[in-house]
């Protein structure tokens, strides 16, 4: 009998990406819930809350949720009931870091999203000279307890000068898909393949490899001893577990090639 030695080397993958947080907080559960609140009415943004809701669910299905190495997955909470006018015209702020007005953006569970026409803050669309800002959407981990992501909140520029109005169907689900990366954690890549490039580019229709790399690292699967891939919720966002998940990804596959190979001569 023939036997394969397969030797590993311990390497980094690098992507080029960043987290938007110091801490590297993600969400501590494994399912991720994204709501649209009932009272957006989005008029200025030229969007229905039907068509929002399509659009959350494309943007989690086409994008986030296609990543094998991922633990995280995203699902369309639908409509959020609330009468709380701060969603709509609040300031986007984390009070923690952030000076605030005295009016600002609950704190969030989960992912949720709302049109928003605030144009005095500079966390939000605020006015550059006679304009408008042309802010797209903004977006931010407005809860983080214990280092870890407890909710998030998206905001739609509803601004009478917004730019939401002019993308057509599928700009929009990639700026939303783009908006749900930095809710769960990730900042901006300065690679223009990727979705999180920090400029607007021509549709995509997919994620970059530094995309499925950040959210790879931020939130792993495990290898293991058969070389399969599983989820360990308990140690979830562990920063122990926050090791260069393709080594675990590799070693398991090829100890599977190496065994089919193997058994074959």
């Amino acid at each position: 009998m023939k036997y394969i030695i397969v030797l590993i080397l311990t390497f980094h993958a690098f992507a080029d990406c960043t987290l938007n947080n110091n801490i590297s907080a993600g969400f501590d559960k494994n399912v991720v819930k994204v709501y649209f609140t009932s009272n957006s009415t989005c008029t200025n943004a030229n969007v229905t809350q039907t068509e929002m809701l399509s659009i959350i669910s494309d943007a989690v299905d086409n994008y986030w949720n296609k990543v094998p190495t991922s633990s995280i997955k995203f699902v369309n909470g639908g409509v959020l009931s609330t009468s709380n006018s701060d969603y709509l015209d609040g300031d986007m702020c984390d009070t923690d870091l952030d000076t605030c007005e005295a009016t600002t953006i609950p704190k969030a569970s989960d992912i949720v999203i709302a049109c928003n026409d605030n144009v005095t803050s500079s966390n939000n669309f605020k006015p550059v000279g006679a304009s408008p800002s042309k802010k797209i959407a903004v977006a931010l981990p407005n809860n983080i307890s214990g280092g870890k992501i407890k909710g998030s909140v998206i905001i739609i520029n509803d601004t009478t000068d917004s730019p939401f109005k002019d993308l057509d169907y599928a700009s929009r689900v990639a700026v939303i898909a783009h908006e749900i990366g930095h809710a769960f954690g990730l900042g901006h890549s300065n690679s223009t393949a990727s979705l999180m490039y920090w400029k607007v580019q021509d549709i995509r229709h997919s994620l970059g490899p530094d995309d499925v790399a950040c959210i790879s690292y931020l939130y792993p699967v495990h290898v293991d001893g058969c070389g399969l891939l599983t989820v360990d919720s308990t140690n979830k966002n562990d920063p122990s577990n926050k090791g260069p998940f393709y080594l675990s990804f590799l070693l398991g596959l090829l100890i599977v090639l190496a065994f089919k190979r193997s058994s074959k001569l």
